[in-house]
C-alpha cells in the first residue's frame, strides 16, 4: 500500500461540522475509488469520515477501497475497534502506541504519541488534505510536518472560504516546492487533489 502511485493524507478535526464530515467522506470515497490510498489518525470526526468513505470504495472490479490508520493512542471506544479490523482486512493498521501500556500514558507521553503519529501520517501521504481545522490543534501539527516534508498542503475549500486565519496566512505567504510550486493550495474535489498531488492524469489500481 505504501507503493502505490497516489497517497493522500486526509486530516480534520474531531469536532468538524457534518457538512465537513460528509465532504471528507465523499472526497475519500471518491479517490479510494480512483485507486488512491487514504491515510488518515482513526479518530472521531474527520479520519472517522475519510476511512469509512474510503471502504465504502469500489473499484471497477469490485475491489474494496483502500485505507492506512495510524494509530497514536491504544483503540477506544469499541466502534473504533470494529472500524480497526476492517481497515485490517482491506488496508494497513499502523499502532505507534503500545495497546496495553498505552493505557496509563502520562499526558505528556500521550501527547508525544500524538505527535508521532501526525509525523507519521504526513510522511506516509504524498501530500495532505486538510477539511477542517482549528488555530493551535493537532490538525495543524500535522499540516507543520507536511510542509517540513515539502508534501503539498491542500486545504478544502470550505476552510478558506470561512476566513480560517491559520489558512489565509498558508496562502498569503507560500512557501514553494523545488520547481517553484506553492506548497499550499486550495482544492474543492478528488479531481483537484489528484491533479496536485499525481503526475498522471487517472491512477489505476494495481
Amino acid at each position: 500500500l505504501t507503493e502505490r502511485q497516489l497517497r493522500v493524507s486526509i486530516v480534520g478535526s474531531r469536532d468538524a461540522s457534518d457538512s465537513a464530515r460528509a465532504d471528507a467522506r465523499r472526497v475519500a470515497r471518491e479517490l479510494a475509488a480512483r485507486g488512491a490510498v487514504v491515510v488518515s489518525g482513526l479518530a472521531a470526526g474527520i479520519d472517522t469520515a475519510a476511512h469509512e468513505g474510503a471502504l465504502e470504495a469500489r473499484s471497477p472490479s469490485g475491489t474494496v477501497g483502500r485505507t492506512i490508520a495510524v494509530m497514536g493512542t491504544p483503540l477506544s471506544p469499541p466502534a473504533n475497534a470494529r472500524r480497526a479490523r476492517r481497515i485490517a482486512e482491506y488496508g494497513l493498521l499502523i499502532s505507534l502506541a503500545p495497546q496495553v501500556n498505552g493505557l496509563s500514558f502520562t499526558d505528556e507521553e500521550r501527547a508525544e504519541s500524538l505527535r508521532a503519529r501526525n509525523r507519521a501520517i504526513a510522511a506516509l501521504g504524498l501530500g495532505s488534505l486538510v477539511m477542517a481545522g482549528k488555530e493551535g490543534s493537532s490538525t495543524l501539527r500535522e499540516v507543520a510536518f507536511s510542509l517540513e516534508l515539502g508534501h503539498p498542503v491542500l486545504l478544502w475549500h470550505s476552510i478558506v472560504e470561512e476566513g480560517e486565519p491559520w489558512a489565509i496566512r498558508l496562502l498569503e505567504n507560500p512557501l514553494l516546492d523545488s520547481q517553484g510550486r506553492p506548497l499550499v493550495q486550495t482544492v474543492s474535489s478528488a479531481a483537484d487533489v489528484e491533479e496536485a498531488l499525481s503526475p498522471w492524469s487517472t491512477v489505476w489500481w494495481l
